[in-house]
């Protein structure tokens, strides 16, 4: 009789060090999670950043090229040097475009990153033996703020878009204005029509990218549901060991 009991006293150890290991795996990803979203804060907080000054520099444009304000202190240039002046700015302006949708894609690209992490997480808590209920109610309320911060990323990259869409039109107009004034920069103006075309193709990019990131927060939502589902089933669990542990007690 003692041989078996012995054997159910091994058993009953083994299990709460897997457990151990398990939430040290979990407190892991987790902390790597919230790693991963400060860094894209930063990121998000630099294209924003870069899109004031985009702002800035596009009104400062737009005097220029209505005669109001001189792009340098040579406020006696002739207009040929202006006009070129304002194009290169105009140029310049649309490089910064390029290089803010490439931030935005990286952000996106960590906000996946994020995502698989709390993929991961739930599948150690799906497969975790016997965590207390404390702990479990901490690890939902973690998940609970991590998606809220996804869902509030999604919205700003949302905003970022229709921004970027509203520049896009106030270049549409700079250009056109440019055009009614240069007559001899034909060429020009063609290089940037291009150019404003790529533009055009990357908001249509970005809106897929929006989309896409909603349909992420949709699975996100769902696999919190099933984390409540995973929850309850440890708290069940939990009861069970500990009843279990009682009877042990009781044969001793």
């Amino acid at each position: 009789m003692s041989t078996p009991q012995s054997g159910d006293d091994d058993d009953n150890v083994e299990e709460p060090v897997d457990g151990e290991q398990k939430r040290a795996e979990l407190s892991k990803w987790l902390d790597e999670a919230l790693e991963q979203l400060q860094v894209e804060n930063e990121l998000l907080d630099e294209c924003n950043a870069q899109k004031f000054e985009l702002q800035r520099q596009i009104v400062k444009l737009k005097a220029a090229l209505k005669g109001k304000v001189s792009l340098d202190e040579d406020d006696g240039a002739p207009s040929g040097e202006a006009q070129h002046r304002a194009q290169k700015q105009l140029d310049a302006v649309i490089r910064e475009n390029v290089a803010l949708r490439a931030q935005l894609l990286e952000s996106q690209e960590r906000i996946n990153e994020f995502e698989q992490t709390i993929s991961n997480a739930s599948a150690s808590l799906e497969a975790a033996g016997s965590i207390p209920c404390d702990q479990c109610i901490s690890l939902e309320r973690l998940l609970e703020e991590a998606r809220t911060q996804l869902d509030q990323r999604v919205a700003q990259l949302s905003t970022a878009a229709y921004e970027k869409h509203q520049l896009r039109e106030q270049i549409a107009g700079i250009e056109a204005s440019h055009r009614a004034r240069t007559s001899g920069l034909e060429d020009a103006v063609k290089f940037d029509m291009r150019q404003l075309k790529v533009l055009q193709r990357t908001v249509t990019d970005k809106q897929k990218e929006i989309a896409m990131l909603r349909g992420q927060v949709a699975a996100t939502e769902e696999l919190n549901k099933e984390l409540k589902g995973c929850i309850a089933e440890k708290t069940e669990l939990e009861r069970t060991v500990i009843r279990q542990s009682a009877v042990l007690q009781d044969k001793e």
